[in-house]
Parts: C-alpha cells; structure tokens; sequence
C-alpha cells in the first residue's frame, strides 16, 4: 500500500485532462454481468462524446468504416454475452461541432468494438431517446 500511495499523485500528474476511457467501461459491464447473475440481462448504455485519451483516440481523423474496424481491433474488451450496448452521444461536445465524417468513423469505431464483446445488440448513435 505504502508503494502505492506513494506513486498514485505522480501517475494522477501525468494523466491529460478532461479524458476518459470509455473501453474501460466495457469492462465495468462484463463485472455487472457476473454481479447480475444468470437470470438478468445487462442493458448498458454509455454516454460519450466518443473522444477519449486513453489507449486509441479515434476522433483524431475521419476514419472510414474499415480503418475504424481495424482500430477497435487492436482494443482488449471483455466478454458481455447476452447485454445491450448502446453507445449514445458520439460527437456531441460543448464546442465546434466536428465534421460529420469523424462522427461517422466514431460511428463505426463504437459499432466494431461494442461487436467484439459478443453482446447481442449494438448501437452507436450521436443522440439517445429512450423507446417503447
């Protein structure tokens, strides 16, 4: 513990601002799924703007639909078998608006990933609304 405390500040320093890592989030689902049990059904909706500093930063360029599926490819994700993912708010940020082609490489990205997981649906969208 003492070896952590002591390196926790020094690793916060050197962290980017203002980021995430929305692939962790994956994660956080598959440790849902086991906490939920067999008889429950994960229905995981991540709310992002798409753009993320952790690992890949696929917003950087507009990435057509084989690019984004070759860098979600490179992407550890967890086993989430029988969830719905739904990744909602691609693009939207507080400022300029990016080009629609990055939103649609962000698009592709989220979709290929989120198919990686196994999970039995995917969605990824620039706006959310709850249905029916």
């Amino acid at each position: 513990m003492t070896e952590i405390r002591d390196a926790y500040e020094p690793a916060l320093a050197e962290l980017p601002g203002g980021g995430s890592d929305i692939a962790s989030q994956l994660r956080l689902g598959s440790e849902w799924i086991s906490q939920l049990g067999k008889d429950y059904r994960l229905n995981l909706v991540l709310f992002t703007d798409g753009f993320h500093n952790i690992g890949h930063k696929p917003g950087d360029e507009a990435l057509s639909q084989a690019q984004a599926e070759a860098l979600a490819a490179e992407t550890s994700v967890p086993e989430l078998a029988g969830a719905s993912v739904t990744v909602a708010g691609l693009g939207r940020v507080a400022e300029d608006a990016p080009e629609s082609a990055v939103v649609e490489g962000l698009t592709f990205y989220y979709e290929a990933l989120c198919t990686q997981t196994g999970a039995d649906t995917c969605t990824a969208v620039t706006d959310y609304a709850m249905g029916r």
